[in-house]
């Protein structure tokens, strides 16, 4: 994202900046601690937009999306919360699925 000026709302002040990040018509207020000159470090060294491979067992959900074995997908970034695991966009998949790295 880009710095525009620092963060305005009150629980920012001081302590944060105004950041307009690709795709936003607008900016967002970011607290100083949540932000990084370099990628943030993904599990395993990934990377979002790395090629991977899943070699799980293939799964289908009730949503309709699937996880085959051997299909390619790409990283979309980290699982909150989760250590170990990356979330991959597969095709077809309306959404990312978070992914164990031994998967």
């Amino acid at each position: 994202g880009t710095v525009v000026g620092p963060a305005t709302l009150a629980s920012h002040k001081g302590r944060g900046l105004a950041v307009l990040f690709d795709g936003n018509k607008g900016t967002v207020q970011v607290f100083l601690n949540q932000l990084s000159r370099e990628p943030p470090q993904l599990p395993g060294g990934y990377t979002v937009g790395d090629h991977v491979y899943f070699s799980g067992r293939s799964e289908f959900f009730e949503d309709g999306d699937k996880l085959v074995h051997g299909q390619r997908g790409v990283v979309t970034g980290r699982v909150v919360g989760e250590d170990g695991e990356v979330a991959v966009k597969f095709p077809g998949n309306t959404e990312s699925i978070d992914c164990y790295l031994s998967e």
